[in-house]
């Protein structure tokens, strides 16, 4: 698919669609369309188009909106508004959940968050070989949220693990 095509199976006019794509040439490259990235097209009350969104990754959606003549466009990179959220949690290594990954996985947490946790510990614990029934750990992390829908992670903040009884913050 091409954003041309994409337009036209909206009904906009090749020649519009061409100028439409043109405008986004220097803030955007048109080949960079991705399948299953989500956009939307907003008419006005009198069903003329006025602005497209596209979803371009975590950080950025683009824009293009009409300009002062019916073929002139205006587009742009826009930031997303994101807020950072500190996230607390704990685990423990048991039976069913033997591996940090798998600990970290059963309290809500993400596999990127138990890989930084690993490496914060990397000097004192081998996770591949030294992880225990018993062992337990907290952590506080930061998330990054937009639109109320989870989007990144951040720093791990502080961690503290129990391995076979030894306590490493």
């Amino acid at each position: 698919a091409t954003f041309a095509g994409l337009l036209a199976s909206h009904d906009m006019p090749s020649d519009v669609a061409y100028a439409f794509v043109e405008s986004m040439r220097p803030v955007f490259d048109p080949t960079d369309l991705q399948r299953g990235h989500s956009y939307r097209i907003v008419y006005g009350t009198d069903g003329h188009f006025r602005r497209f969104e596209y979803h371009v990754d975590d950080d950025q959606f683009l824009q293009v909106a009409t300009g002062a003549a019916p073929s002139v466009f205006n587009a742009t990179l826009v930031d997303y508004e994101k807020r950072r959220e500190h996230v607390a949690m704990r685990g423990e290594i048991d039976r069913q959940n033997n591996s940090l990954f798998a600990a970290m996985d059963a309290g809500g947490g993400n596999a990127q968050v138990a890989i930084d946790m690993a490496e914060v510990f990397s000097g004192e614990i081998d996770f591949n070989t030294e992880v225990q029934l018993g062992d337990n750990f907290q952590v506080l992390y930061e998330q990054f949220v937009r639109e109320d829908v989870h989007v990144t992670y951040g720093d791990v903040l502080a961690a503290t693990f129990e391995n076979e009884g030894r306590r490493v913050s």
